[in-house]
C-alpha cells in the first residue's frame, strides 16, 4: 500500500512530496501515483518545450515567495485555504508563465482536492516547458496508480525511471506499483534502486516496508523502520507500519499503541485512525468503530483508503451487506479500485456465491492489467471457488443419482408388491376353484 506524506503525511492518493529549493525559492515538489501517458522523450512538434528564460520577472518571483510562505503556514497548521492558495499561484503564472514551479504547485493543490484532470493539465504544462522536472512526470504515474490503473502507472513510472536515470522517486513509486501487484521481489528491488540514488528517500523506505509487510517478513520490515528513524525520527508512517506488522503477528495491544503513536505524530493520519477503528471493532463495539471511522470521513469524505478501511471493518464483523454498501460508495468515487473488486469477491465467497466471487476476482485481475504475479492470492481464491462449484455440481449430480436410484428402487418395490398382490389374489382364486361345489346331504 502506498503511503503519503505530502503536506499532511497521510495516505491521500499515494501522494509524495519533497521540499525542493529552486534558486532562492522554496517549492513543495510532490510525486504520487495515477493516470497518464505522459513522460514522453520526444514531444509532438506543436508541443516542443518552451525555451526557459533565465530572467524570470521580479514580480513573479516576489509573488511566488509570498505564495510559498502562505503554503508553509498552511502546512504547519494543517489547514489549507485552497482557493486562496490557488489564486496566489495563478497570479504568479499571470505575471510570468515561465515560472513553472507555480504550475507544479497548482497541480499538487488540485491533486489534494482529487481534481485529477486539472492536476494532470498542470503537470503536462510543467513538462512542456521544463522536461527535466522529473517530479511532474512521476506525479502523472502516481495519478494512474491512485486511479487503480496499475498497468498504466507501471508504464509511466518505468518510462520516467528510464528518462531520468538519476531520479530516485520514480523508482520508489514504481516499487509501490509492484507492492500493489503483489510482486514483493520487484518491489524491494525497485525501492533499493531508488535508495542507491538517494539514501534519504523516504518514499523508497516506505515502499520497502509495504513490500515486506505484504510478504509477512516482519523482521525485515523492522530493520527498514529502524533506518527510517535515522532519516526522520518523527515520521508517523514508521509506527504505522510497525503497527501493521504487530497486527500480522497477532499483537493487537502493541499495534494499538503504535497506531496511537502515529496519530500523536500526525493527528490527520487517516490509515492509523482506520486501523484503530478496526481494533475497536474486534474488541470494543461496532458502534464505537463506526463512529471513529466516520469521524475520519468527516475530515475527508472522499478518502478512498478510509472508506476501504470501513468496509473491511464491516466485513470482519460479519456485516457483509454494510461492507458492500461502502464499496458502492467507493465505486462512485473511483470505479477502478482493484481492491474493491478483490474484497467484493471475498464477501461473495463468504456468502456462498462462488460464481459472483470468481467474477469479482477476474475483474480484479483485469483492473490491475493482468500483471499480478502467479502466486498472488487471487489465483488461489479463484481455484478455491472453482472447486466449490465443482463440488456443488458433483454433490448435485450425486444427489440426483441417489434420487434417481431411490425412485428406481421405489418403482421396483412397487412392482414387486403389485406382483405379490396379484400372485396372492391368483392363489386365492385357484384355491377356491379346486375346492369345487359342496355335496348335498
Amino acid at each position: 500500500m502506498n503511503r503519503s506524506k505530502f503536506f499532511t503525511g497521510r495516505q491521500f492518493c499515494s501522494l509524495r512530496c519533497e521540499l525542493v529549493v529552486v534558486g532562492c525559492m522554496v517549492v513543495w515538489m510532490f510525486a504520487c501515483p495515477r493516470t497518464e501517458s505522459a513522460v514522453q522523450v520526444s514531444l509532438p512538434e506543436d508541443e516542443k518545450p518552451v525555451p526557459a528564460d533565465s530572467e524570470i520577472s521580479t514580480k513573479a518571483r516576489l509573488l511566488f515567495e509570498d505564495a510559498n510562505k502562505t503554503l508553509e503556514a498552511a502546512r504547519k497548521a494543517n489547514a489549507y485555504d485552497f482557493p486562496a492558495l490557488e489564486r496566489k499561484y495563478k497570479a504568479v503564472l499571470q505575471a510570468d508563465r515561465r515560472l513553472v514551479e507555480a504550475a507544479y504547485n497548482l497541480g499538487v493543490l488540485a491533486q489534494m482536492q482529487n481534481r485529477v484532470e486539472e492536476a494532470e493539465g498542470y503537470y503536462k504544462e510543467v513538462l512542456k516547458q521544463r522536461p527535466e522536472v522529473s517530479a511532474a512526470a512521476v506525479n502523472l504515474g502516481v495519478l494512474a496508480m491512485n486511479a487503480g490503473d496499475l498497468g498504466r502507472a507501471q508504464s509511466i513510472l518505468q518510462a520516467a525511471a528510464d528518462i531520468y536515470p538519476k531520479d530516485a522517486e520514480s523508482r520508489a513509486q514504481l516499487a509501490n506499483v509492484y507492492v500493489r501487484l503483489g510482486d514483493t521481489r520487484r518491489a524491494v528491488q525497485s525501492a533499493r534502486e531508488g535508495l542507491y540514488r538517494d539514501s534519504q528517500n523516504l518514499s523508497a523506505y516506505k515502499a520497502m516496508m509495504a513490500a515486506y509487510l505484504s510478504a509477512r517478513q516482519y523482521d525485515l520490515l523492522r530493520l527498514v523502520a529502524a533506518r527510517v528513524k535515522d532519516v526522520r525520527k518523527d515520521e508517523p508512517d514508521t509506527p504505522y507500519y510497525l503497527g501493521l506488522a504487530a497486527l500480522g503477528e497477532g499483537k493487537d495491544a502493541d499495534a494499538k499503541a503504535l497506531f496511537q503513536r502515529a496519530l500523536e505524530l500526525h493527528p490527520g493520519h487517516f490509515d492509523a485512525a482506520v486501523e484503530l477503528a478496526k481494533i475497536e471493532l474486534r474488541y470494543e463495539s461496532a458502534e464505537n468503530a463506526e463512529v471513529a471511522v466516520r469521524r475520519v470521513l468527516q475530515m475527508d469524505g472522499r478518502n478512498v483508503p478510509a472508506l476501504l478501511g470501513l468496509a473491511v471493518s464491516y466485513s470482519e464483523l460479519g456485516q457483509q451487506d454494510k461492507a458492500m454498501q461502502v464499496y458502492d460508495e467507493v465505486d462512485k468515487l473511483n470505479a477502478k479500485q482493484p481492491e474493491v473488486a478483490f474484497n467484493r469477491g471475498v464477501i461473495m465467497s463468504k456468502k456462498g456465491e462462488p460464481e459472483k466471487a470468481i467474477e469479482y476476482f477476474k475483474k480484479y485481475i483485469q483492473l490491475v492489467g493482468g500483471r499480478t504475479v502467479v502466486d498472488h492470492p487471487v489465483y488461489a481464491n479463484i481455484r478455491q471457488e472453482e472447486a466449490v462449484i465443482l463440488k456443488r455440481e458433483e454433490d448435485s449430480r450425486v444427489a440426483e443419482e441417489e434420487k434417481r436410484q431411490q425412485e428406481k428402487r421405489q418403482q421396483e418395490e412397487k412392482k414387486q408388491k403389485e406382483a405379490e398382490l396379484r400372485k396372492a389374489q391368483s392363489d386365492a382364486k385357484g384355491g377356491a376353484s379346486s375346492a369345487g361345489p359342496g355335496t348335498p346331504k
